[in-house]
């Protein structure tokens, strides 16, 4: 068998990845990998500062200015994916009716809550 060797002339351009082709690829991983970063400490700042005026307007503090802001809490939806199949196997195989499983869901189960800040342009929202 004899073994065939590329010399220089016979490789094409598309064949080359060049150095500079890698430091690109690197930098731009670098860069990303730094912007996330910024993004995960930026979200985190911003829950700091939303925390801090939920806890200020609850305590009374007034809005001064064009915008308006305020504290709401928000209720989540209490719908996991495994519920109607939780539903269907009590009616098919305990014979208890949907209602029944559902009312008794919802004394074990708790909705999520959570303190928003919400801010508006008027007055009025």
């Amino acid at each position: 068998m004899a073994k065939t060797t590329k010399t220089r002339k016979q490789e094409r351009p598309q064949d080359l990845i060049t150095d500079l082709e890698l430091m690109t690829i690197e930098t731009r991983r670098s860069a990303l990998a730094l912007l996330r970063k910024q993004l995960r400490e930026a979200e985190e700042s911003l829950k700091g500062q939303e925390q801090d005026l939920i806890m200020r307007l609850d305590a009374g503090a007034r809005v001064v200015g064009a915008l308006h802001a305020e504290a709401r809490t928000e209720v989540g939806q209490c719908r996991p994916e495994w519920k109607d199949a939780y539903l269907t196997h009590m009616e098919n195989f305990h014979g208890q009716s949907r209602e029944t499983t559902e009312t008794a869901l919802r004394g074990i189960t708790t909705i999520p809550e959570k303190r928003v800040l919400l801010i508006t342009t008027g007055r009025g929202s």
